[in-house]
């Protein structure tokens, strides 16, 4: 059953997406993770290496910086 909820798998198939090479396909499931986990560093610093790949520095920055507030300013 599908279960839009269930971030873990969102996580796992974007992860697996990414390492394909799928990257706009990786990017969605990321975006999901990060619409219901916001706090998942992980996934916001693999958001921006796609970003990155695609050309798309703000928005990569963006993601980058977000990831040290998220660990209470510690760098990744």
């Amino acid at each position: 059953a599908h279960r839009p909820d269930f971030v873990e798998g969102w996580k796992y198939r974007g992860n697996i997406r990414f390492a394909q090479g799928k990257l706009s396909e990786a990017m969605e499931d990321y975006q999901q993770v990060t619409e219901k986990e916001p706090s998942d560093i992980f996934t916001w610093n693999n958001l921006g290496l796609i970003y990155l790949c695609f050309g798309k520095f703000a928005q990569a920055k963006q993601c980058f910086e977000l990831v040290p507030q998220l660990k209470g300013g510690d760098s990744v």
